[in-house]
């Protein structure tokens, strides 16, 4: 039972056959009012679920009445209740605020760090394709406003820089206008997420995200969803959506397709050269990480340091100077630049305790004696889009002995698999995955001198349907013993009706999990 006095306005939408509200009045207010008993639970619902798409939702606003609708004030009547409210509504309040913001941002877009390449970029733009140019700019802007250090700036910003959100409204009303000035491209989209109502079915203008397009096609867009978002990236909750809408200045729309991508556009290898130690009981290992696609920001936000993403980009903008020699230049800054220092110290100190961290919490379980870590590339443009990373270290507890022989893990140097629960297993609901996506294994193990690998050929197993797979494959020169494992989740989204395919590849990784390689004594 809800009742608002007739100074507010009530909004509210029922979601994939929710039961609707018995309204009634009281006392000049509103009474909305439901019961319903023994409501059944959907299988599968803790798993792949996009709520507000799915399961029976209830959305309601309680807001303070207002009978002003002008040019920039949209307004919700006191005492009325708007029940499945059009979506278009919720579309107008954000254009306003849209032509606001567009208003207010006017002066100089970028500091002077960036200010002389962002002029030169504009006077030789004509020299080069459109799409480099827009992803200069967007570079430009992107380090101006997330790398790019003052006097004044808090140390704690640079601590969590990794982990602020870059998709704010503002930062887009930015780039566009930025955009549109020096290239003459970029158009504000405004689009829902998947795991939010979709376009139709909207229930306020904080439930409309936003990206750039940069063409009157509406092909190639600018996303962001953190610090490391390179260009024309978008964002896996965007993806496939059908109706995202385009709005040129004038504030006329046109409704477009926001494209997905594919399970080998998001994926993950891992590169392992394995030496057993039988004295020790434990795998000496050599890691290699490269991350593409979606993969790539949870781990960019562990591993990369502010210190050599600042220097990286500062280099490609031709900007002269480190952080720490701008600030050391002066007397004023100095001491600012000393603190400085010392942050970028304990912060690389630190970075060792991330690499273990992420190690472990991949391959769930402990490691030890980590050394050489390093992030190769940081995978922060379009141009060089892989995110790699690699370490040694040893995982103790794999090497296990029987008689004369030994008896390797294997299958634990695939991480933990995912387990789909009893409680999961019939499925009633569409799935939602993130994003489709792949994990490609590769090792190598070292055979130790005077035994041989037996058992390789229980290590092939292959799973494969129109929704993924599981792939092993292993096979020996005698010296080594290579594996090459691969799971495929070829499809964000899938119908209910296939889950007993997806969980005939998900159930063989979880077997092959439990693998095993003899060592046998010549």
């Amino acid at each position: 039972r809800c009742y608002a006095d007739a100074k507010y306005s009530i909004e509210y939408r029922c979601f994939n056959g929710s039961p609707d509200f018995e309204h009634t009045q009281d006392g000049g207010g509103n009474v909305l009012e439901m019961a319903k008993k023994d409501v059944p639970a959907y299988p599968g619902y803790r798993l792949w679920v996009s709520a507000y798409r799915q399961l029976p939702v209830i959305r309601m606003n309680i807001v303070v009445g207002h009978s002003i609708h002008s040019a920039n004030f949209y307004g919700r009547r006191p005492g009325v209740v708007y029940k499945n409210q059009p979506a278009s509504k919720f579309v107008e309040d954000e254009l306003i605020s849209i032509s606001i913001a567009r208003e207010a941002n006017t002066g100089s877009f970028v500091g002077r760090k960036v200010a002389s390449y962002v002029k030169q970029l504009y006077e030789y733009s004509s020299n080069y394709h459109p799409d480099s140019v827009a992803s200069e700019f967007y570079y430009a802007l992107r380090f101006d406003r997330f790398l790019d250090l003052r006097a004044n700036t808090d140390l704690d910003y640079i601590k969590n820089f990794s982990s602020r959100w870059a998709g704010s409204p503002g930062f887009f009303y930015t780039l566009t206008s930025f955009l549109q000035m020096n290239h003459r491209r970029g158009r504000i989209v405004l689009l829902s997420s998947r795991f939010g109502p979709d376009m139709k079915s909207l229930m306020s203008k904080y439930d409309l995200g936003y990206m750039v397009a940069l063409s009157d096609s509406g092909n190639l867009f600018m996303g962001v969803t953190d610090v490391f978002s390179p260009a024309f990236h978008i964002p896996y909750y965007y993806e496939n959506t059908p109706d995202a809408i385009r709005v040129d200045n004038k504030g006329r729309q046109k409704i477009i397709l926001v494209p997905g991508t594919d399970s080998e556009q998001n994926s993950r290898t891992e590169k392992l050269v394995i030496s057993p130690s039988l004295s020790s009981g434990a795998l000496q290992v050599k890691r290699t990480s490269t991350l593409t696609g979606h993969y790539k920001s949870g781990v960019q936000q562990d591993l990369v340091l502010f210190e050599d993403y600042y220097e990286h980009e500062r280099k490609l903008l031709g900007i002269k100077k480190t952080l720490l020699e701008d600030f050391e230049d002066t007397r004023r800054t100095k001491n600012y630049g000393d603190e400085l220092k010392a942050a970028f110290a304990e912060a690389r100190k630190n970075q060792k305790d991330a690499f273990e961290k992420e190690a472990k919490t991949w391959f769930a379980t402990e490691i030890n004696d980590l050394t050489d870590h390093t992030v190769v590339n940081l995978g922060v443009r379009h141009n060089s889009p892989d995110f790699i990373y690699s370490s040694s270290f040893s995982i103790p507890g794999l090497v296990k002995k029987a008689g004369n022989n030994f008896t390797i893990d294997v299958g634990r140097m695939l991480g933990a698999p995912i387990k789909i629960e009893e409680s999961q297993r019939k499925r009633t609901l569409n799935v939602y995955a993130p994003y489709a996506s792949s994990v490609h294994h590769r090792i190598s193990i070292e055979i130790p001198a005077g035994y041989t690998a037996e058992g390789i050929a229980s290590l092939n197993r292959k799973v494969e349907n129109e929704t993924g797979a599981f792939i092993a494959e292993a096979f020996t020169d005698g010296k080594t013993v290579t594996i090459n494992v691969s799971r495929i989740f070829r499809h964000a989204t899938e119908p209910s009706a296939n889950w007993d395919k997806m969980l005939a590849f998900i159930d063989a990784s979880v077997e092959w999990s439990n693998a095993k390689l003899l060592l046998k004594k010549q």
